[in-house]
Parts: C-alpha cells; sequence; structure tokens
C-alpha cells in the first residue's frame, strides 16, 4: 500500500519546502519514543518506526509483512473486522493491550488508536506505549494495599478504607463476619455502615465522622451500636484517620477499625447499674436507722434531763423504748451483715435434703407458729438439691418469717411445696394472708423494700433482697404467684446441676 502524504506543489520552491517537511516528519515518526504502526483494512501493518523493531525485536521487512494480530496477543483475527468498525464509528480510543516480541516475550502496553482517511485509504494509526514499569509499580502498590487491609483485618475486628471521591467503601473480611455477615452479604444488598446504626446512636456516630473529615478533631473516634445479621446490637469502638487529601486541601481517603466492645460495655453497664444500687443501699440504710437513732437520742436526752423528776413506772416506759430502739438498730445491722455476706460469701455446695433444712425451720418457728395459731405443711417427699447448707437454711428462713410477719390477722397457713422441671427443683413458700395484688409485688426482692401494709411492723427490708441474693448465685431466680386464693406464694428455682 503506497499513497501521497502532501499534494503536489505549485512551483519548485514550494516543492522543496514540501519535501523538507516530508523529511521532518518521516525523521519524527522514526526516531519517535513510542512505537507507531500504521494498519490497513486487511489487518497488515504497511509502516512501523524503529521503536516498533527495536522493541518486538523484528526487522521492519519482518514487520511489514506480519498483521496486527501477529504482534497484538489480545486482538485475533476474527475480532478484527468489529473492531475496524468500531473505531470507524469512534475516531479514536486509548486501549491497554499485551504485545508478543519475537522471542516470545510478552509485555503490556497502552495504545492510542486512531481511524484515519487520506485520499481514499483507510488505516489505523497506534501510537504505542510500554507500560510495563507502570504496571509493575500497580502491582506493587496493590500488593502493598492488599498487606495494609490484611494487616489492620487481622489486628482488629474489622477495618475500612473509604474512598471519599467515588464514595465507596472497602470493608475488611473481619469487619463482615464480626457482625454475622459475610462480604458477599454487603456486595448483594449494597449494606453500609450508616444503615447499620442503632437509631439512638446514629447522629452522634455521624456527627463524629463529619467533625474529622472537617478538620476539627485530630483523629476520629467514637462508640456505638450496629445491628447484626441476627438483629442483636454489637457494640463497636471506632477509630480512623484520613490518609490523603487532594491539591485543594480537601479529604480523599479515611481508613480505620472496628472493635468490638461489647462486653466492657455490658460490664460498664453492670457497674453503673451496681453504683446505683449501692447508692440506694447508703440512702435506705441511712433512712431506716434514722428512726430509732433519733428515737434513742431523744429518749435519752429526756432521761439524761428530767429522769430525776419520773416515778419509776415512767422510767421503766422509757428503759423499754430505749431497749426497744437499740435492738432494732442491733437487728438491722445483723440484717445488713447477712445481707452483704450473701453477696460475698462463696457457696459450698452439697448435696442437701430439703427435710434436713424444713426440720430446722420448723424448730425456729414453732413458738412464733403455736402462738400465731399458724399451721405450717411441709411437701410430702422433698427432694434432695444441690446448694449450700446454710445458704438455704437462709432463703426459708426469711419466707417463712415474712410470711408470720406480713401475712396480717388471717393468716393460718404457710404452706411450702415443691415441683420440678428438666432444669431445676422450684420451690414455694405459700401463706393464705392479706396477700397483695400483683403490681404491688414489683420490686418487693430489691434492697429495703417492704408492702405498703407493713407499716408498723418491726422489720429490715432485707429478707426479701437476701433470698434473690443468695438464688441468684446459685444460678436461680425468685418471683411472685397470684392466683384466685388468699394470700400469696414466693417461689424459687435451683438448678439441678449447678
Amino acid at each position: 500500500m503506497s499513497f501521497k502524504p502532501f499534494p503536489e506543489a505549485d512551483s519548485a520552491e514550494e516543492e522543496q519546502s514540501r519535501l523538507a517537511e516530508l523529511q521532518l516528519t518521516r525523521f519524527s515518526l522514526e526516531n519517535a519514543g513510542d512505537a507507531i504502526f500504521w494498519i490497513g483494512g486487511d489487518a497488515r501493518l504497511f509502516y512501523v518506526n524503529q521503536a516498533a523493531c527495536r522493541w518486538l525485536g523484528y526487522s521492519r521487512k519482518e514487520l511489514l509483512s506480519m498483521t496486527v494480530h501477529d504482534v497484538d496477543a489480545q486482538l485475533p483475527l476474527e475480532k478484527w473486522p468489529e473492531h475496524w468498525q468500531q473505531m470507524k464509528l469512534i475516531g479514536g480510543r486509548s486501549i491497554e493491550s499485551v504485545h508478543r516480541a519475537k522471542d516470545g516475550r510478552t509485555f503490556p502496553v497502552e495504545i492510542s488508536a486512531n481511524y484515519l482517511e487520506f485520499e481514499g485509504t483507510e488505516f489505523h494509526c497506534y501510537f504505542v506505549r510500554d507500560i510495563s514499569d507502570r504496571k509493575k509499580s500497580e502491582t506493587q502498590l496493590r500488593e502493598s494495599e492488599e498487606r495494609f487491609h490484611l494487616t489492620l483485618d487481622a489486628t482488629s475486628d474489622g477495618m475500612w478504607d473509604r474512598d471519599l471521591v467515588n464514595d465507596t467503601v472497602y470493608y475488611g473480611a473481619n469487619w463482615a463476619s464480626s457482625l454475622g455477615y459475610d462480604k458477599e452479604d454487603l456486595k448483594a444488598s449494597g449494606i453500609k455502615w450508616p444503615e447499620l446504626l442503632h437509631p439512638e446512636d446514629r447522629e452522634q456516630a455521624i456527627a463524629a465522622v463529619n467533625a474529622h473529615l472537617e478538620g476539627r478533631t485530630p483523629v476520629y473516634g467514637a462508640e456505638f451500636r450496629l445491628r447484626c445479621k441476627n438483629g442483636a446490637w454489637q457494640w463497636i469502638q471506632a477509630r480512623g484517620k484520613v490518609v490523603s487529601w487532594n491539591e485543594q486541601g480537601l479529604p480523599v481517603r479515611f481508613v480505620g477499625t472496628h472493635t468490638d466492645i461489647t462486653d466492657r460495655k455490658s460490664v460498664e453497664e453492670e457497674l453503673k447499674k451496681r453504683s446505683e444500687e449501692i447508692k440506694m443501699f447508703a440512702y435506705s440504710v441511712a433512712h431506716d436507722l434514722k428512726s430509732p437513732a433519733v428515737s434513742l437520742h431523744g429518749l435519752a436526752d429526756r432521761l439524761r434531763k428530767k429522769g430525776r423528776e419520773f416515778s419509776e413506772d415512767k422510767c421503766d416506759l422509757y428503759y423499754s423504748r430505749l431497749l426497744g430502739s437499740a435492738e432494732q438498730i442491733v437487728a438491722m445491722v445483723e440484717k445488713i451483715n447477712v445481707f452483704i455476706a450473701a453477696k460475698e460469701q462463696l457457696l459450698c455446695l452439697e448435696n442437701v435434703s430439703l427435710a434436713e433444712v424444713l426440720q430446722l425451720i420448723r424448730e425456729e418457728f414453732t413458738t412464733r407458729l403455736e402462738l400465731g395459731g399458724i399451721r405450717l405443711l411441709e411437701p410430702s417427699r422433698p427432694p434432695v438439691l444441690q446448694t449450700d447448707r446454710l445458704a438455704m437454711v437462709r432463703v426459708l428462713r426469711n419466707l417463712v418469717d415474712n410470711a408470720i410477719k406480713y401475712g396480717g390477722d388471717k393468716l393460718s397457713e404457710i404452706t411450702i411445696s415443691c415441683r420440678e422441671d428438666e432444669t431445676a427443683h422450684i420451690v414455694s413458700v405459700r401463706d393464705d394472708g392479706v396477700g397483695l395484688k400483683k403490681e404491688e409485688s414489683r420490686g418487693l426482692f430489691g434492697a429495703f423494700k417492704r408492702k405498703k401494709t407493713s407499716i408498723g411492723i418491726c422489720g429490715t427490708g432485707l429478707g426479701l433482697a437476701i433470698v434473690k441474693e443468695i438464688i441468684e448465685q446459685h444460678g436461680g431466680e425468685v418471683w411472685t404467684e397470684h392466683d384466685s386464693r388468699p394470700g400469696i406464694a414466693f417461689c424459687f428455682s435451683v438448678p439441678k446441676t449447678f
């Protein structure tokens, strides 16, 4: 194939000038740093420059006897017609491909391809650049990024890498798996971090991100809950930092890690709860001790000032009241000690016969039961419980004492019964006294909680709290039961195996 690159000159001087331009053009093409190929409609090469020969290892004569398919490893013969028509429509494009040298070596290239027509001749002009070094650098960068991602992911419960320009996020494998997802879940459903945030945490969490992206904080840090695949909520501590900016100083890349702090949050919540309980406990102790202490102080002061004026009977009355107040304080302090011991004392588990425990209870309360005309009914076949013997005596002592104290004038019977399910023995202490409405029984197992009808009855409000503490230490539960019968039943469960 041949054609004249310039029209004929009108004069010898113009001819000379055009010949000079032609020589300069040919020199430029021949000595260009990039390889240049001219390709005809039949895919044959009809011009190549020196760079093309040098890179491919062929002579010019060899290359001009070859087709583009012999050189381009990714452009087979059957694709040439389609490629030719596309180029004819669009005029030009940049593509990446692979060229094959004479010795069989292949290397990546970037091609600037153009469709041209000159004096009826159609051809493609390829400017080809060897991009082996660039591809090597890209590979090294990609491998470095992969190592970076893997390191962050391996040293945390999940890493993320956010492209702020394209608004895309790369999530590490741990990020997904720690929440019960896999990476395919995230791709398939398009799940994004803000969509998983707990509604109560969303505003604060997003504000922390924006504060860092806007440069108001040196690093990003936040704690929030994310929804797991099973619907549960997981507490997360997030840390991150913008690591690159554009020429205008705007952030373009934001990376960070997630750490599961659910256990820590549970401990913090428990500590907070315990702190509130201690505050309430201290308040209740002060409140309940205040009355007998004030009474003691007042009576003692009155005796000091006017005791000599009192009759013997009046002095005896004052002494009796002093003793009663002192005994009330002593009893309360003893109950407080028992309550604290129940919280701190280690359990000594053994097989305990409930029948033996009930015998001790009956002996202890015989006098009070007889004076009140109260029958104590026991189960016909009490089970053997795996429990702490002293703790179980305390539990039943407090429940029977509670029934006697608060059962009222109608109390005639206290029934202790037992049943079991697959995992636990269940013991109930039911009385037929005044009872309680269901809503009134809420909170009865808290420290210093007493029912409204207990006004005027000597007590500390710690008996049921001690029961609750002991049973929970055994891994069981406490509750009340209400039905159409008079009175109320206090129940507790003890696991069959601890």
